[in-house]
């Protein structure tokens, strides 16, 4: 199965942003809830009727109680139905205009009622209206009465008491004779141009009588125009609507209007529907509200003060946020206020608290924040050092440790020879600024030697190798035990070896006079002696040019050489074969004394044989 990596750092963006998004989402938890409360408040709102039932029909809206279809309405007075995107009303037998909670706006037909104006006889009509014919609706306060023709009286009366419940007279003006001169910008209704109106008492009888007759007036302008009309309007017609009821007009002639009716969810008072809990329509947040303009009575419900909706629905009426709009609050300046079920308050330490408030939640923010960051930065610095621990343990392992470490054990005890130090790969790092490339001293096949200089100020040559045969580990561990033992003045001198990277670091003496090769062609360079270099460690050792070296120096390093290979061969506890001589693995010291180096193909010859193939393969 293959597997992702996901580097440290990584990790650790990844652990600091789920933290900062936990930070934050218990900032605002509250907030959160209180705006989801606030969006389910907004949404019921814009439904006044029970789930799963039809809202509209065309463009009126049908709220409950009045409902279309089966289980939509309160009962069968307010059972409705669409035909056409029109609402028809079964209990009234009339088309809906409008719907409000108190009342209905319906389609209605009016029929004239012309004479023969040739007799010059009075007439005299009269209508008697029975109401809506249940105990739900009743004529509205919100029509008015109109009465049109010339030289005529209208009257509502009481059926049963006889009493006027409105009426007027209308009159045509004497410059006309004719009420379709009137331009359809003239004022109409005024009492004196063939259009009367009033209004009815507060109060409808449940049956009532319309009447109209003509007056024998003087100038008998009566006698131009045969037709008349009586008709109950709602409130805010437009008077020009009249217009087409002027002049002559026959029998069957109808006028289509709209008249208001008012209705009641019961017909007893709030007293006795509030004993019959069954029955009872009024849900949460709502009052129960008499109505006196009808002499049935019945009650209404409506939402409670501080609650807008629909108070037949479960929870059709909402708190209103006062608090949101500065004309449903009396709060003064520099005071709070303070949105509470059914109401709001004012708190006048406004400023006060709305500063501490938001200076303790800025500080607690910051300091959780700082708190989250500085967790992370230690959290990221643990996982990194975790990491980098193991890693210098499976190096060490894997480059023979701790078979070094066993062997420094048991030689120290039976040798008083000095051994290699294992340097720690911080150390070394440090001391070469992390292998910089200024730094390098020369490269060859086995690896690349820079210059240090340790903690105690002592300069080194460091050797990053480019990499080691696992199948030669223990021998490579022998090599670095003998060579660090050999104390002679032309072998390089191995002070100790880092195990803890991908692969090992040789820590040796440094000489100074760069390799023989360059001061033979005279080429010493920047890659052969470091101390062109301009840091602060190269400004410690002095400059030494290349040299044109004469017969003397040369027989001299040769002897020299011969010695320190004679010395391994021979003299070695365990013979050494370097495999590697030549000029430029050759240094000098600052007196050009020739030194041995670069041990990267050597190898360890065993007291009991005499010859050792020295092909490198």
């Amino acid at each position: 199965m293959r597997q992702t990596y996901i580097p440290v750092h990584m990790k650790m963006q990844i652990t600091m942003w789920s933290f900062f998004i936990l930070l934050t989402g218990l900032l605002y938890k509250e907030t959160t809830q209180v705006s989801a409360l606030r969006i389910w408040s907004s949404s019921a709102k814009l439904s006044s009727q029970r789930p799963g039932c039809p809202e509209r029909c065309g463009n009126v809206t049908i709220p409950f109680p009045f409902g279309i279809g089966k289980g939509c309405y309160f009962n069968e007075a307010f059972k409705m139905s669409c035909d056409n995107n029109t609402a028809y009303s079964h209990n009234n037998d009339l088309y809906v205009q409008h719907i409000s909670m108190d009342s209905i706006t319906v389609d209605i037909s009016f029929v004239s009622n012309p004479y023969n104006k040739s007799s010059g006889m009075n007439i005299y009509s009269d209508e008697i209206i029975q109401g809506t014919g249940n105990e739900y609706f009743s004529f509205s306060n919100k029509n008015k009465f109109v009465a049109i023709g010339c030289d005529v009286y209208a009257n509502v009366k009481d059926s049963d008491t006889g009493s006027s419940v409105s009426g007027c007279a209308s009159y045509c003006d004497n410059s006309t004779n004719n009420v379709s001169s009137y331009s359809a910008s003239s004022s109409y209704c005024t009492g004196n141009n063939g259009c009367c109106q009033s209004e009815f008492s507060k109060i409808i009888p449940r049956q009532f009588t319309m009447t109209i007759q003509t007056m024998n007036t003087e100038n008998t302008s009566w006698r131009s125009s045969n037709c008349t009309y009586y008709l109950i309007m709602e409130k805010g017609s437009s008077e020009s609507d009249f217009t087409e009821l002027r002049g002559k007009c026959k029998e069957d002639d109808r006028y289509q209007g709209r008249m208001v009716l008012d209705w009641v969810i019961g017909n007893v008072s709030c007293d006795k529907a509030m004993r019959r809990p069954k029955d009872y329509a009024c849900r949460n947040n709502s009052r129960c509200v008499n109505d006196t303009s009808r002499p049935a009575g019945g009650y209404r419900c409506d939402c409670s003060p501080g609650y807008q909706g629909n108070p037949y629905l479960l929870h059709g009426c909402q708190d209103i946020n006062e608090c949101t709009s500065p004309k449903r609050n009396h709060c003064p300046k520099n005071t709070l206020c303070i949105n509470t079920p059914g109401g709001y308050h004012c708190d006048s330490n406004n400023v006060r608290h709305m500063l501490a408030k938001q200076l303790s939640i800025g500080i607690g923010a910051a300091i959780t924040f700082v708190i989250l960051v500085a967790v992370c930065l230690w959290l990221h610095k643990w996982i990194q050092k975790r990491e980098e621990k193991k890693a210098k343990q499976k190096f060490f392992k894997r480059n023979g440790g701790l078979l070094l470490r066993q062997r420094i054990s048991v030689n120290g005890e039976s040798s008083g020879g000095s051994l290699p130090k294992l340097f720690l790969k911080e150390e070394l790092e440090k001391a070469t600024d992390n292998f910089n490339e200024i730094r390098i001293l020369g490269k060859g096949g086995a690896g690349t030697v820079y210059k240090g200089m340790l903690s105690d100020g002592s300069i080194v040559a460091v050797k990053k190798s480019n990499a080691v045969d696992k199948d030669q580990i223990e021998q490579f561990i022998n090599e670095i035990l003998i060579l660090s033992q050999i104390n002679h003045r032309h072998i390089v001198k191995v002070l100790g070896c880092c195990l803890e990277t991908q692969v090992p670091l040789l820590v040796y003496e440094y000489i100074s006079n760069g390799t023989l090769s360059s001061h033979i062609h005279g080429n010493l360079s920047h890659s052969s002696n470091p101390t062109f270099s301009k840091s602060e460690l190269d400004d410690q050792i002095p400059l030494h040019p290349a040299i044109i070296l004469s017969w003397d120096h040369r027989v001299r390093i040769a002897a020299e050489i011969a010695g320190a290979l004679s010395y391994m061969h021979s003299c070695a506890s365990t013979p050494i074969l370097h495999r590697d001589i030549k000029s430029s693995n050759i240094l000098l010291d600052d007196n050009f004394r020739a030194v041995v180096s670069d041990f990267g193909l050597s190898r360890l010859l065993s007291v009991d044989k005499t010859h050792l193939t020295t092909k490198s393969f």
